[in-house]
């Protein structure tokens, strides 16, 4: 194969892979725009904890990069316009379990170990990370699936109902599970249980106790 050959395949590839794949937008290229501001400017220049976060924001702006064009189009435009709403927290929780059992999920709901979202689900104000930490969950105890969840900012309903003395977070809370590891397309499976929008009793449900120490500071 010549140079012009060559050059036209790849050309070709690079074409596929931006009309099929997700490009993360330009607003995300720096981490330290988009949340470590505040960190930096209340650390003295050439200190040891400058220099420690200016290498953590170097290695947040390699995962831009890295994952562009991973993702199915589709799949990325949805975790962006879900991590980029107002009201609502983008999380993920990997797990090893077989598809039956994220069938399971999407029907009984999260099982919690507590009434924190935390000791469950992953967070971060920065979008590339959370794209990183889905598109390497395998690397995490051999896991096959990320749990798409999406929280309230803002505590208006409880989230949780317990079974078998054990809280779960609601159905309509799971976005869907995205297969990950070798091989995996890391397309989105919606949940068919799924809610942009809640509304329902609070009757026998339970508030999270994150949630609801963040509407105690505002209080004072």
């Amino acid at each position: 194969m010549d140079f012009i050959e060559r050059t036209k395949l790849e050309n070709e590839e690079k074409f596929k892979k931006m009309v099929t794949k997700y490009q993360i937008p330009k607003k995300y290229n720096d981490a330290s725009k988009c949340f470590f501001s505040s960190k930096i400017a209340k650390l003295k220049l050439y200190s040891p904890k400058y220099k420690e976060l200016k290498e953590l924001i170097e290695d947040y702006n390699l995962m831009y990069e890295e994952m562009q064009y991973i993702f199915p189009k589709e799949t990325g435009e949805i975790l962006q316009e879900i991590f980029e709403k107002e009201n609502t927290i983008l999380g993920i929780h990997r797990t090893d379990f077989v598809q039956k059992q994220v069938l399971d999920i999407f029907n009984e709901g999260l099982k919690n170990r507590s009434l924190e979202y935390d000791t469950t689900v992953q967070t971060s104000n920065y979008f590339p990370f959370l794209l990183h930490q889905i598109y390497h969950a395998n690397g995490f105890k051999n896991a096959n699936h990320c749990i798409i969840v999406e929280l309230p900012k803002e505590q208006k309903l409880p989230i949780y109902y317990y079974h078998d003395s054990v809280p779960y977070i609601l159905p309509e809370y799971i976005v869907g599970a995205i297969n990950v590891g070798k091989d995996s397309d890391y397309k989105l499976i919606f949940n068919p249980n799924y809610k942009k929008i809640h509304d329902y009793s609070p009757d026998g449900l339970f508030y999270d106790e994150i949630l609801k120490r963040k509407e105690d500071m505002k209080k004072r």
